[in-house]
């Protein structure tokens, strides 16, 4: 596997579990570490030993230093030319929701509180309360959210270091003259539909975890202490299935979202006999005539 600095990729019975841990707290998703989510990304989907996608974080509060220095490297001028900006959405930040978007394999994230430290499994950490907004916008890109109900969702995009859960007393991006362009509302939109995604993204509010399973955004809401734990459980059933299936049935999900009924069924079809092929497939009904647990490949 590929050595990282700002995260952590651990691959046991086809889960890979992706720690966010970026060295610089008040810039959580700098070059350096948009680079390094891609290459996992890449590194997973090109992996014929995964099978679904763990994705968490470590809180770590920037300390006041790192949140001025954050701050004055966002005043720099040359920060804000605007060819520079629009290059850098497209070459930088824009790269992370479509690493997500195209990968085959199913992600879970776990999200837990959004201020404080995480504990040594990193049961606390989660990709939405790593210092950014940006790193609210990863949970969006997920299949699956599982939440503690100290974690926070919302588009801040202007928090500068503050905590993702600390929105309500950060600058807020209508108040900074910015707008959400990693992406987030692409999402937000096809997850709460117009009218909520609109206020959440124009108030610069923030919702927490028993206000976002309300609204359907997080799955599942458990105690800090169960998070992990819980998100580990479904990805061991997602991992169980027939990986080649896996994933062509997420990318039967993900067709769902932008394809008409015609083509969608046509496409399905298509799937299903590539399905019928593998011998996963025949394992599956031998291991049912047989009575005994299946042994899938990936082939």
């Amino acid at each position: 596997m590929t050595a990282y600095e700002n995260l952590r990729l651990e691959i046991e019975a086809r889960i890979a579990t992706v720690t966010l841990d970026p060295r610089d707290p008040a810039e959580a998703l700098d070059a350096a570490t948009i680079a390094e989510i891609v290459a996992v990304c890449d590194e997973v989907q090109r992996s014929p030993a995964v099978s679904v996608l763990l994705l968490t974080g470590i809180v770590r509060p920037p300390g006041g230093k790192e949140a001025s220095a954050a701050l004055e490297r966002r005043l720099d001028p040359e920060r804000h030319r605007p060819m520079r900006v629009a290059l850098a959405c497209r070459e930088e930040f824009h790269r992370v929701p479509r690493a997500f978007y195209d990968l085959d394999v199913p992600v879970i994230a776990a999200v837990g509180d959004a201020v404080g430290a995480a504990g040594p499994e990193g049961a606390a950490g989660a990709a939405a309360g790593m210092g950014s907004n940006a790193m609210a916008d990863l949970a969006l890109f997920c299949e699956i959210r599982i939440a503690t109900p100290g974690a926070r969702f919302g588009e801040s995009f202007g928090a500068l270091g503050a905590g993702a859960g600390a929105v309500s007393g950060a600058l807020s991006g209508a108040e900074l003259g910015t707008v959400p362009g990693d992406g987030g509302p692409w999402f937000l939109v096809r997850e709460l539909g117009y009218q909520r995604a609109a206020y959440l993204t124009l108030t610069a509010g923030a919702i927490d975890g028993a206000t976002a399973q309300r609204l359907r955004l997080v799955h599942r809401l458990v105690p800090p202490e169960r998070l992990l734990p819980e998100a580990r459980g479904i990805a061991e059933i997602i991992a169980a299935k027939p990986p080649a299936a896996l994933r062509l049935t997420k990318r039967l999900l993900r067709e769902a979202e932008r394809t008409e009924l015609s083509p969608f069924l046509a496409m399905s079809g298509m799937a299903q006999g590539l399905a019928l092929s593998t011998e996963d497939h025949r394992e599956a009904l031998a291991a049912r005539a047989e009575d005994r647990p299946p042994r899938f490949t990936g082939r």
